[in-house]
Formats: structure tokens, C-alpha cells, sequence
């Protein structure tokens, strides 16, 4: 993105926090989660090459780590599946209390999952067959 169409998410979110290479539309929905959660999103990973799996989604900018403080992880959960809009999210009990992981991947690749503990994955639904 520009340092121009960054400035359509100020003050919610900076390049600086979630990266430069964030994809455009990725971030306006995004900050459509920001606006119905009337919650600061803090940000832990957004756009990055290292660090995550070679087909993670951070590393195309339509990738994000966060956790809300003062909001419940049921109403978190409850936006990002009524935006119906991020395809990929995951839900960590054991860091931030709790934080969860959003994206965007196709539909036909949708996964919801949890993970109680480092390397623990619990898969909720795992791709939608067309």
C-alpha cells in the first residue's frame, strides 16, 4: 500500500504496526472489524516474511495477529464470523488472553480453528467443499 492509502486508516492503524506490504483491501476489512468490535485492535503480525509457515498469508499482506482488550473472545469470534468476510481464523487460549489470527484466503479453503497450547492445533471446520 501507499503511505496515501494508509492514511485512510488512521488513526486505527499504521504501516509501522502492521507493515507496509498489507493488502488494501485486507485492511478495509479490517477496520470494518475495528469499527463493529468499537474496540482498539492491538496488532502483533501483520505483513511478514519470516516467522510463519512458507504459505502463510502474512507474507501476502492479508494476515493479521491481534488481540482486543475489554472484549470477550465469544463477540470477537461472534464479528469476524458475521463479516463473514475472513476465511481463515484461528483462536490462541495461550497468548494475550486470548488472540486470534485472521485472513482472508479463498472460501473454498475456509478453516476455523483453535489452538489451546504452543503447536496444538484443534481444527473446528476445515475447507468447504464446492
Amino acid at each position: 500500500m501507499t503511505r496515501e492509502q494508509w492514511k485512510e486508516f488512521e488513526p486505527y492503524f499504521t504501516p509501522k504496526e502492521c507493515g507496509m506490504g498489507m493488502d488494501y483491501g485486507f485492511m478495509k476489512d479490517v477496520l470494518m472489524l475495528r469499527l463493529i468490535l468499537v474496540s482498539p485492535i492491538v496488532v502483533h503480525a501483520g505483513y511478514e516474511i519470516d516467522g510463519h509457515a512458507p504459505d502463510s498469508y502474512h507474507k501476502k499482506g492479508r494476515a493479521l495477529d491481534f488481540h482486543c482488550q475489554n472484549v470477550s473472545p465469544r463477540r470477537i469470534q461472534h464479528a469476524i464470523d458475521a463479516l463473514g468476510i475472513f476465511h481463515g481464523s484461528g483462536f490462541y487460549f495461550w497468548w494475550n488472553n486470548p488472540g486470534f489470527h485472521i485472513d482472508n484466503r479463498p472460501i473454498e479453503l475456509y478453516q476455523r480453528w483453535c489452538s489451546p497450547r504452543p503447536q496444538k492445533y484443534i481444527y473446528l471446520v476445515r475447507e468447504i467443499p464446492v
